[in-house]
């Protein structure tokens, strides 16, 4: 009997744990997207605008340099892709400025634990304050007791106390 209460509860425990990771690697993949998005869009603009700068330093100056020639690997991955995205990445090799994805998997689930943890700690701190509040009352309502008020009255004066701390005071009369 008690080693099947414990395989319950291990596989309970299990399952638990897959369902909690596969939420974690859904939003992992959906962040990861977005920031891949964002950081595109923050490194293609980056290095368009250092491209103009150096075209235009050049240009103050004098004469363009001669630019390099590609290597055989940069011109394979340049062949792929749409005319733009070609010239693309030929002229700006920002992609190779990115977070690698493992680097950035890794963080996002770091991040997620955190967060986790976080909102775990955030429902233990309310469930605390909900049994704090519970023994008050038990403690007030013994105390009550003492003097001879029913369970009934005691109730229906907490009522009317947490009600006159809920409604406004009345302003006074002139």
């Amino acid at each position: 009997l008690a080693v099947k209460s414990f395989r319950k509860k291990v596989c309970r425990l299990q399952r638990k744990t897959r369902a909690f990771m596969a939420r974690k690697r859904a939003w992992c993949e959906e962040a990861g997207i977005l920031w891949q998005q964002i950081e595109d869009r923050n490194l293609h603009a980056h290095h368009k605008l250092k491209e103009q700068e150096r075209l235009l330093r050049e240009l103050k100056t004098g004469g363009l340099r001669q630019e390099r020639r590609p290597s055989k690997e940069e011109a394979a991955a340049a062949e792929q892709g749409t005319p733009e995205e070609r010239m693309d990445r030929l002229l700006y090799p920002w992609k190779i400025y990115r977070i690698p994805r493992p680097k950035r998997m890794f963080t996002l689930a770091r991040f997620y634990f955190f967060k986790a943890k976080h909102k775990r700690q955030q429902l233990d701190a309310w469930a605390d304050a909900a049994a704090l509040k519970a023994g008050l009352y038990k403690e007030m309502e013994n105390y009550f007791k003492l003097y001879g008020i029913s369970s009934e009255e005691i109730r229906d004066l907490l009522k009317d106390e947490e009600r006159q701390e809920e409604s406004p005071p009345a302003t006074p009369v002139k």
